[in-house]
Protein backbone atom coordinates (compact mmCIF):
# COMPACT_ATOMS: atom_id res chain seq x y z
CA UNK A 1 0.00 0.00 0.00
CA UNK A 2 2.83 2.40 0.49
CA UNK A 3 4.08 4.04 -3.03
CA UNK A 4 7.83 3.85 -3.84
CA UNK A 5 9.34 7.04 -3.31
CA UNK A 6 8.55 10.28 -5.23
CA UNK A 7 5.02 8.85 -5.44
CA UNK A 8 2.13 9.92 -3.92
CA UNK A 9 -1.46 9.14 -3.89
CA UNK A 10 -3.72 11.89 -5.23
CA UNK A 11 -7.01 11.82 -3.22
CA UNK A 12 -10.06 14.06 -3.37
CA UNK A 13 -12.41 15.09 -0.69
CA UNK A 14 -14.50 15.53 1.45
CA UNK A 15 -17.97 14.96 1.06
CA UNK A 16 -20.28 13.59 -1.97
CA UNK A 17 -21.14 16.90 -3.03
CA UNK A 18 -18.04 18.15 -3.48
CA UNK A 19 -16.69 15.02 -4.84
CA UNK A 20 -19.21 14.67 -7.32
CA UNK A 21 -18.55 18.32 -8.23
CA UNK A 22 -15.31 17.39 -8.50
CA UNK A 23 -15.86 14.41 -10.61
CA UNK A 24 -18.13 16.35 -13.02
CA UNK A 25 -14.96 18.29 -14.59
CA UNK A 26 -13.76 15.40 -16.90
CA UNK A 27 -10.19 17.43 -17.62
CA UNK A 28 -9.25 17.45 -13.72
CA UNK A 29 -7.30 14.80 -12.86
CA UNK A 30 -8.24 11.52 -11.97
CA UNK A 31 -8.31 10.58 -8.04
CA UNK A 32 -6.43 7.40 -6.82
CA UNK A 33 -8.61 7.61 -4.02
CA UNK A 34 -11.36 9.97 -1.70
CA UNK A 35 -12.01 10.95 1.83
CA UNK A 36 -15.17 10.65 3.81
CA UNK A 37 -15.90 10.67 7.57
CA UNK A 38 -17.90 8.29 9.85
CA UNK A 39 -18.12 8.61 13.71
CA UNK A 40 -17.49 6.30 16.54
CA UNK A 41 -19.67 8.88 18.82
CA UNK A 42 -23.01 7.52 19.79
CA UNK A 43 -25.35 9.40 22.32
CA UNK A 44 -23.68 13.06 21.42
CA UNK A 45 -25.20 15.44 19.59
CA UNK A 46 -24.29 16.89 16.33
CA UNK A 47 -22.61 20.21 16.58
CA UNK A 48 -26.06 22.12 16.51
CA UNK A 49 -27.59 19.43 18.66
CA UNK A 50 -29.83 19.34 15.88
CA UNK A 51 -29.25 15.26 15.83
CA UNK A 52 -27.83 12.92 17.45
CA UNK A 53 -24.86 10.61 16.27
CA UNK A 54 -26.32 6.78 16.27
CA UNK A 55 -22.55 5.43 15.71
CA UNK A 56 -20.86 4.79 12.28
CA UNK A 57 -22.74 7.74 10.58
CA UNK A 58 -22.10 8.32 6.90
CA UNK A 59 -20.04 4.83 7.00
CA UNK A 60 -23.15 3.56 4.64
CA UNK A 61 -26.44 4.43 2.76
CA UNK A 62 -29.48 5.44 5.51
CA UNK A 63 -30.73 1.64 6.09
CA UNK A 64 -27.81 -0.83 5.82
CA UNK A 65 -26.97 0.25 9.81
CA UNK A 66 -27.05 -2.89 12.14
CA UNK A 67 -28.45 -0.42 14.51
CA UNK A 68 -30.60 3.12 13.94
CA UNK A 69 -30.73 4.08 18.11
CA UNK A 70 -28.63 4.68 20.62
CA UNK A 71 -28.74 5.76 24.25
CA UNK A 72 -29.32 9.15 25.61
CA UNK A 73 -30.64 10.01 21.74
CA UNK A 74 -33.69 11.94 21.85
CA UNK A 75 -34.10 10.98 17.98
CA UNK A 76 -33.84 7.11 18.21
CA UNK A 77 -34.83 5.00 14.81
CA UNK A 78 -34.50 8.35 12.73
CA UNK A 79 -31.04 8.06 10.83
CA UNK A 80 -29.07 10.57 8.39
CA UNK A 81 -25.81 11.16 6.90
CA UNK A 82 -25.43 14.71 7.09
CA UNK A 83 -24.60 16.97 10.32
CA UNK A 84 -23.47 19.80 8.78
CA UNK A 85 -20.46 19.87 6.46
CA UNK A 86 -22.32 17.75 3.64
CA UNK A 87 -23.17 14.36 2.85
CA UNK A 88 -20.95 11.52 4.35
CA UNK A 89 -21.83 7.86 2.02
CA UNK A 90 -18.59 6.06 2.29
CA UNK A 91 -20.49 3.07 0.65
CA UNK A 92 -22.15 4.80 -2.14
CA UNK A 93 -18.63 6.04 -2.69
CA UNK A 94 -17.22 2.54 -3.21
CA UNK A 95 -19.81 1.71 -5.40
CA UNK A 96 -20.31 4.64 -7.44
CA UNK A 97 -16.38 5.02 -7.91
CA UNK A 98 -14.46 1.93 -7.17
CA UNK A 99 -11.73 4.05 -5.95
CA UNK A 100 -8.11 2.13 -5.01
CA UNK A 101 -8.13 3.47 -1.44
CA UNK A 102 -10.34 5.27 0.77
CA UNK A 103 -9.36 7.63 3.23
CA UNK A 104 -11.49 7.24 6.78
CA UNK A 105 -11.74 10.22 8.98
CA UNK A 106 -13.04 8.37 12.23
CA UNK A 107 -14.45 10.72 15.04
CA UNK A 108 -14.38 9.85 18.29
CA UNK A 109 -16.18 9.65 21.55
CA UNK A 110 -15.71 12.30 24.11
CA UNK A 111 -12.82 12.89 26.13
CA UNK A 112 -15.28 11.42 29.30
CA UNK A 113 -16.64 8.90 26.99
CA UNK A 114 -13.36 7.27 25.77
CA UNK A 115 -12.02 5.26 28.81
CA UNK A 116 -15.59 3.19 28.18
CA UNK A 117 -14.09 2.32 24.58
CA UNK A 118 -10.47 0.94 25.79
CA UNK A 119 -11.53 -0.67 29.25
CA UNK A 120 -14.79 -1.71 29.03
CA UNK A 121 -14.93 -2.78 25.25
CA UNK A 122 -18.39 -0.39 25.29
CA UNK A 123 -18.30 0.16 21.25
CA UNK A 124 -17.17 -3.05 20.14
CA UNK A 125 -20.44 -3.45 18.83
CA UNK A 126 -19.41 -0.32 16.56
CA UNK A 127 -16.17 -1.68 16.15
CA UNK A 128 -17.28 -5.35 14.90
CA UNK A 129 -19.30 -3.03 12.14
CA UNK A 130 -16.65 -1.29 11.22
CA UNK A 131 -14.67 -4.60 10.76
CA UNK A 132 -17.32 -6.16 8.79
CA UNK A 133 -17.48 -3.40 6.39
CA UNK A 134 -13.84 -3.04 5.63
CA UNK A 135 -13.70 -7.08 5.21
CA UNK A 136 -16.78 -6.84 2.98
CA UNK A 137 -14.79 -4.61 0.65
CA UNK A 138 -11.72 -6.33 0.53
CA UNK A 139 -10.63 -4.99 -2.71
CA UNK A 140 -10.50 -1.36 -1.43
CA UNK A 141 -7.31 -0.16 0.86
CA UNK A 142 -8.22 1.94 3.68
CA UNK A 143 -6.59 4.66 5.50
CA UNK A 144 -8.02 4.22 8.98
CA UNK A 145 -7.57 7.87 10.48
CA UNK A 146 -8.82 7.31 14.34
CA UNK A 147 -9.27 10.43 15.87
CA UNK A 148 -7.80 12.44 13.21
CA UNK A 149 -6.30 15.62 14.57
CA UNK A 150 -5.87 14.45 17.92
CA UNK A 151 -4.31 17.56 19.26
CA UNK A 152 -7.17 19.52 17.67
CA UNK A 153 -9.33 21.88 19.59
CA UNK A 154 -12.40 20.23 17.93
CA UNK A 155 -11.89 16.63 19.91
CA UNK A 156 -10.20 17.71 23.36
CA UNK A 157 -8.93 14.24 24.18
CA UNK A 158 -5.92 13.83 26.26
CA UNK A 159 -2.96 12.37 25.04
CA UNK A 160 -3.64 9.02 27.48
CA UNK A 161 -7.29 8.43 26.25
CA UNK A 162 -5.94 8.96 22.85
CA UNK A 163 -2.87 6.39 22.76
CA UNK A 164 -5.28 4.46 23.98
CA UNK A 165 -8.20 4.33 22.04
CA UNK A 166 -6.16 4.22 18.99
CA UNK A 167 -4.25 1.09 20.39
CA UNK A 168 -7.08 -0.36 20.87
CA UNK A 169 -9.20 0.30 18.08
CA UNK A 170 -5.87 -1.06 16.17
CA UNK A 171 -5.34 -4.21 17.90
CA UNK A 172 -9.73 -4.80 17.84
CA UNK A 173 -9.32 -4.86 13.77
CA UNK A 174 -5.73 -6.77 13.94
CA UNK A 175 -7.95 -9.41 15.89
CA UNK A 176 -10.90 -9.33 13.45
CA UNK A 177 -8.28 -9.87 10.50
CA UNK A 178 -8.69 -6.59 8.95
CA UNK A 179 -5.69 -6.89 6.66
CA UNK A 180 -6.98 -4.04 3.86
CA UNK A 181 -6.27 -1.13 6.46
CA UNK A 182 -3.48 1.46 7.03
CA UNK A 183 -3.80 3.32 10.63
CA UNK A 184 -2.70 6.80 10.53
CA UNK A 185 -1.81 8.95 13.64
CA UNK A 186 -2.89 12.46 12.19
CA UNK A 187 -2.02 15.64 13.67
CA UNK A 188 -3.59 19.13 12.70
CA UNK A 189 -0.19 20.43 12.36
CA UNK A 190 -0.84 23.58 14.65
CA UNK A 191 -0.64 22.54 18.53
CA UNK A 192 2.27 19.87 18.43
CA UNK A 193 2.56 16.10 18.79
CA UNK A 194 4.03 16.06 22.49
CA UNK A 195 6.82 14.08 20.88
CA UNK A 196 10.50 14.35 19.52
CA UNK A 197 11.09 14.40 16.18
CA UNK A 198 13.67 12.05 16.85
CA UNK A 199 12.96 8.07 16.58
CA UNK A 200 10.81 6.57 19.51
CA UNK A 201 10.12 3.19 17.97
CA UNK A 202 7.66 1.46 20.16
CA UNK A 203 7.93 4.31 23.24
CA UNK A 204 5.37 6.15 23.97
CA UNK A 205 5.70 9.70 23.96
CA UNK A 206 3.02 12.30 24.16
CA UNK A 207 0.39 11.74 21.81
CA UNK A 208 2.64 8.73 20.48
CA UNK A 209 1.51 5.46 21.16
CA UNK A 210 4.31 3.69 19.56
CA UNK A 211 5.48 2.30 16.13
CA UNK A 212 4.26 -1.00 17.12
CA UNK A 213 0.62 0.30 16.03
CA UNK A 214 0.91 3.49 13.33
CA UNK A 215 1.35 2.34 9.65
CA UNK A 216 1.26 5.83 8.68
CA UNK A 217 1.97 9.98 10.14
CA UNK A 218 -0.75 11.96 9.21
CA UNK A 219 -0.98 16.01 8.94
CA UNK A 220 -3.38 18.38 8.11
CA UNK A 221 -2.39 21.20 5.59
CA UNK A 222 -3.85 24.28 5.76
CA UNK A 223 -1.65 27.23 7.24
CA UNK A 224 0.70 25.39 9.18
CA UNK A 225 3.56 23.62 7.92
CA UNK A 226 3.66 19.71 8.17
CA UNK A 227 7.56 19.67 9.04
CA UNK A 228 7.47 18.29 12.14
CA UNK A 229 4.90 15.40 10.87
CA UNK A 230 7.24 14.90 8.02
CA UNK A 231 9.82 14.48 10.20
CA UNK A 232 8.30 12.06 12.68
CA UNK A 233 7.44 10.01 9.64
CA UNK A 234 11.16 9.72 8.14
CA UNK A 235 12.87 8.93 11.80
CA UNK A 236 10.13 6.66 12.27
CA UNK A 237 11.14 5.06 8.56
CA UNK A 238 6.97 5.66 7.94
CA UNK A 239 5.11 7.57 5.09
CA UNK A 240 3.85 10.56 5.61
CA UNK A 241 0.10 11.22 4.68
CA UNK A 242 -1.23 14.78 4.20
CA UNK A 243 -4.48 14.17 5.17
CA UNK A 244 -6.79 17.34 4.66
CA UNK A 245 -4.92 19.94 2.73
CA UNK A 246 -7.27 23.12 1.29
CA UNK A 247 -5.66 27.00 0.78
CA UNK A 248 -5.42 28.90 3.62
CA UNK A 249 -3.51 31.58 5.41
CA UNK A 250 -3.16 32.99 8.84
CA UNK A 251 -6.11 33.14 10.42
CA UNK A 252 -8.19 36.49 8.52
CA UNK A 253 -6.68 35.21 5.50
CA UNK A 254 -9.09 32.95 3.24
CA UNK A 255 -9.30 31.74 -0.36
CA UNK A 256 -12.41 32.22 -2.70
CA UNK A 257 -11.87 31.02 -5.77
CA UNK A 258 -14.97 32.63 -7.34
CA UNK A 259 -13.01 35.77 -6.38
CA UNK A 260 -11.18 37.06 -10.04
CA UNK A 261 -7.55 35.98 -10.34
CA UNK A 262 -4.72 37.83 -8.58
CA UNK A 263 -7.57 39.94 -6.18
CA UNK A 264 -8.80 40.32 -3.28
CA UNK A 265 -12.58 40.42 -1.02
CA UNK A 266 -13.57 41.19 1.97
CA UNK A 267 -16.03 38.66 3.89
CA UNK A 268 -19.30 40.31 4.48
CA UNK A 269 -18.61 41.49 8.14
CA UNK A 270 -15.54 42.57 7.15
CA UNK A 271 -13.55 40.49 9.28
CA UNK A 272 -11.96 38.07 6.29
CA UNK A 273 -10.06 39.04 3.75
CA UNK A 274 -10.61 36.62 0.65
CA UNK A 275 -7.98 35.54 -1.92
CA UNK A 276 -7.60 34.41 -5.09
CA UNK A 277 -3.73 33.45 -6.04
CA UNK A 278 -1.57 30.81 -5.73
CA UNK A 279 0.44 31.57 -2.61
CA UNK A 280 -1.12 28.45 -1.07
CA UNK A 281 0.09 26.27 -3.52
CA UNK A 282 3.78 28.14 -4.49
CA UNK A 283 4.27 28.00 -0.10
CA UNK A 284 3.12 23.93 0.25
CA UNK A 285 4.63 22.40 -3.12
CA UNK A 286 7.78 21.14 -1.67
CA UNK A 287 5.65 19.62 1.05
CA UNK A 288 3.64 17.61 -1.04
CA UNK A 289 5.99 17.06 -3.19
CA UNK A 290 8.56 15.88 -0.26
CA UNK A 291 9.84 11.99 -0.72
CA UNK A 292 8.14 10.74 2.88
CA UNK A 293 4.77 12.11 1.59
CA UNK A 294 3.58 9.09 0.12
CA UNK A 295 -0.24 10.16 0.24
CA UNK A 296 -1.92 14.07 -0.26
CA UNK A 297 -5.65 15.21 0.44
CA UNK A 298 -7.34 17.95 -1.44
CA UNK A 299 -10.48 19.31 -0.26
CA UNK A 300 -11.84 20.67 -3.18
CA UNK A 301 -15.59 22.28 -1.22
CA UNK A 302 -16.71 25.51 -1.52
CA UNK A 303 -16.84 25.34 2.42
CA UNK A 304 -19.20 28.77 3.16
CA UNK A 305 -22.03 26.94 1.74
CA UNK A 306 -21.52 23.86 4.98
CA UNK A 307 -23.16 25.62 7.97
CA UNK A 308 -21.23 23.41 10.54
CA UNK A 309 -18.36 25.88 9.61
CA UNK A 310 -20.30 28.92 10.14
CA UNK A 311 -18.96 29.13 13.89
CA UNK A 312 -16.77 26.26 14.23
CA UNK A 313 -13.37 26.69 16.08
CA UNK A 314 -10.59 24.89 14.23
CA UNK A 315 -6.51 25.90 14.67
CA UNK A 316 -5.91 29.10 15.59
CA UNK A 317 -9.38 30.78 16.42
CA UNK A 318 -13.17 30.74 15.33
CA UNK A 319 -14.82 30.72 11.52
CA UNK A 320 -11.54 29.07 9.97
CA UNK A 321 -12.93 28.00 6.86
CA UNK A 322 -16.37 30.11 7.25
CA UNK A 323 -15.89 31.96 4.26
CA UNK A 324 -13.39 29.49 2.08
CA UNK A 325 -14.54 28.11 -1.70
CA UNK A 326 -11.43 25.98 -2.46
CA UNK A 327 -12.91 24.28 -5.64
CA UNK A 328 -10.04 24.51 -8.23
CA UNK A 329 -12.59 24.46 -11.22
CA UNK A 330 -13.88 28.21 -10.69
CA UNK A 331 -10.99 29.71 -11.60
CA UNK A 332 -9.70 28.72 -14.97
CA UNK A 333 -5.78 29.62 -14.07
CA UNK A 334 -5.80 28.02 -11.01
CA UNK A 335 -7.68 24.97 -12.82
CA UNK A 336 -5.08 25.08 -15.18
CA UNK A 337 -2.21 24.96 -12.05
CA UNK A 338 -3.74 22.15 -10.09
CA UNK A 339 -3.94 20.18 -13.67
CA UNK A 340 0.10 21.16 -14.09
CA UNK A 341 0.87 19.97 -10.67
CA UNK A 342 -1.20 16.78 -10.25
CA UNK A 343 0.72 14.70 -12.86
CA UNK A 344 1.74 11.36 -12.93
CA UNK A 345 5.17 13.58 -14.01
CA UNK A 346 5.12 14.84 -10.34
CA UNK A 347 4.62 11.00 -8.83
CA UNK A 348 0.97 11.81 -8.05
CA UNK A 349 -0.65 8.28 -8.31
CA UNK A 350 -3.93 8.86 -10.40
CA UNK A 351 -6.63 6.11 -11.66
CA UNK A 352 -7.79 5.64 -15.30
Amino acid sequence: MVPADGQRYFIVGQDKASIEGYMAESDLPRPAGFTMYTTLSRGEPSYDGSYCFKGLDGLKSVGNYNSNSADGCFDNGYRQNRWGSGEMNIEWLINTYNPQVVSIGLWCPSNDRMPSLYNSGAYDDLLGELADFFQANGDTRFFLRTCYEFNGDAGGWSDVNFRETFKYVRTFMDGRGVDNVAHVWQSDSYHGTGRTTATLGNTEQGYWPGKQYVDWVGSSQFDSDAGEEAAIAEAEGLPHFIAEATPHGALFHQYDFKLPFNSTGSSPDGSVTLHNDLQWFNNKQGEIQRTSTKAWHYINADWSSQPQWANAQDQAGQNYFKYSDTRVQLDSTVKEHFKSLVTEENGFILSE
